[in-house]
């Protein structure tokens, strides 16, 4: 168990995944920043494909900069406890880097009914 982020494409008799994420906190703390607190409660909540853009590009961003603790920061804040290892860093490059090629092989700007939902 654990949360999982769904974009989902919703049509009048189904609806297909688009993608799938698991287990990366940070990724739903940027969306709830981006559409609000609401978006916590398990229920699919539409969204612009320009959200996926600019989350991609971000990421993106993130894994050129030369200090990746300090770029990926910008992209998903950390609390001052935190610390960076090396575990941790190469952790969140992957992750970002998954991101970024989910969204960059997917072209959703003609894609009408996205939905952003999570799960526990």
């Amino acid at each position: 168990m654990g949360l999982d982020i769904y974009i989902r494409k919703h049509t009048i008799d189904k609806v297909k995944d688009l993608i799938h994420w698991t287990k990366f906190y940070p990724l739903e703390t940027w969306f709830v920043n981006k559409l609000g607190e609401t978006i916590r409660d398990c229920k699919v909540h539409p969204i612009d494909a320009s959200i996926l853009t600019e989350l991609r590009d971000a990421c993106q961003k993130a894994l050129d900069a030369d200090d990746i603790a300090v770029s990926i920061q910008s992209v998903f804040p950390t609390s001052p406890e935190f610390q960076w290892t090396a575990e941790r860093r190469d952790a969140y490059r992957e992750m970002t880097r998954e991101i970024v090629m989910t969204i960059g092989y997917n072209d959703f700007r003609e894609i009408k009914n996205l939905f952003y939902q999570e799960s526990y």
